[in-house]
């Protein structure tokens, strides 16, 4: 039961309890943090879910270290009812991050106009800006989920790869 007053801050916080919780399992490669399932999240970090369209096709890059980082953008479109009828609002940009499998998948499964949802983690990058020497930040998605909207499309469920290689087992030593 939990005391009066108090309620939960928000759904990635962890539901009060009277005694104290053990830390969640870590994952075995912890750079590796999204390819951790929602239910390994840190209640330190701030994770979004959202539904919008992509704004062009996902782009694919690719590191040196031959690691592959899709970057794509969602515009989320604000509707509200005013005297019996819906208006478009402000429209919100996120910039969004995604890593290894997951990029790939959104690569071969997703193109621009497409609705999707995106659950991720909100990180705010800064820099200081050349020409004027002012401090300069933007805010992005590191993606852990992202899929179509079934609200807009159907789809069909394929698995291109084997459990082995969406979740690979720790090295050995």
């Amino acid at each position: 039961m939990r005391p009066q007053g108090i309620e939960p801050l928000g759904r990635s916080c962890a539901p009060w309890s009277p005694t104290p919780t053990t830390a969640a399992p870590q994952h075995p490669h912890p750079e590796d943090h999204h390819t951790r399932t929602p239910s390994q999240e840190d209640p330190m970090r701030t994770t979004v879910t959202f539904e919008g369209r992509l704004a062009a096709d996902p782009e694919l890059t690719i590191t040196p270290g031959g690691k592959n980082i899709v970057e794509f953008t969602v515009a989320v479109n604000e509707r509200r009812q005013i005297d019996g009828q819906w208006q478009d609002g402000d429209t919100t940009w996120h910039r969004v991050k995604a890593f290894r499998k997951l990029g790939e998948n959104i690569i071969e499964s997703l193109t621009q106009g497409d609705l999707v949802i995106v659950h991720g983690t909100i990180t705010t990058d800064t820099w200081t800006d050349k020409e004027t020497q002012q401090k300069r930040s933007a805010q992005k998605i590191i993606a852990d989920l992202v899929g179509p909207s079934l609200r807009a499309h159907t789809t069909t469920i394929t698995t291109p790869h084997t459990p082995a290689e969406i979740h690979p087992a720790p090295a050995s030593i």
